[in-house]
């Protein structure tokens, strides 16, 4: 549940705004402070998918400002 929760949150962010896929996970990794190949949501825990949710409702929220 937590995943699909944060591919919720994450996904209109690439989506939505023309970026690939591999940068916004790139991205993700940088605000994250994780290793880029180690950024992807199937490998996250509960915490780090609650973290994803935040950076990426923190996210939206700027660019819809």
């Amino acid at each position: 549940k937590a995943r699909t929760a944060a591919h919720a949150a994450f996904d209109p962010i690439w989506r939505r705004h023309r970026l690939t896929r591999r940068k916004a996970y790139s991205w993700l990794a940088a605000q994250m402070g994780l290793p880029a190949e180690l950024t992807h949501i199937a490998l996250f825990d509960v915490a780090q998918c609650t973290a994803v949710i935040t950076i990426c409702k923190n996210r939206m929220e700027d660019i819809e400002k």
